[in-house]
């Protein structure tokens, strides 16, 4: 790990933004992106860093975007999210409710 001196700054090597990037490509779809990507990495870092770094390398514009996804409570397991939503009279396609797609 490099050191910029007196400023107690890590700095990332391109390996290791490399290898964060990649990572968080895999995993971006996961229910815990920050914590795969905290025991896949091999430089360790805080949580905190790693959350700086990917917000600073643009991954993510938004730490809320890092947070654990909570299993939604009440849907039966075997059915379908389109099923579950029509189930409590919301159309499944209409995509105002979720968080807009990313590019």
């Amino acid at each position: 790990t490099l050191f910029r001196s007196g400023t107690g700054i890590v700095v990332w090597t391109e390996e290791q933004e490399f290898e964060l990037e990649t990572l968080f490509e895999e995993y971006r779809g996961t229910d815990d992106v920050l914590g795969n990507i905290m025991r896949m990495v091999t430089a360790k870092r805080s949580r905190a860093r790693i959350i700086d770094k990917l917000i600073s390398m643009g991954l993510v514009s938004d730490r809320k975007e890092l947070h654990k996804k909570r299993s939604r409570k009440g849907k039966p397991a075997g059915m379908s999210e389109d099923e579950f939503m029509r189930d409590l009279g919301m159309d499944g396609d209409d995509e105002s409710a979720e968080e807009p797609e990313e590019e």
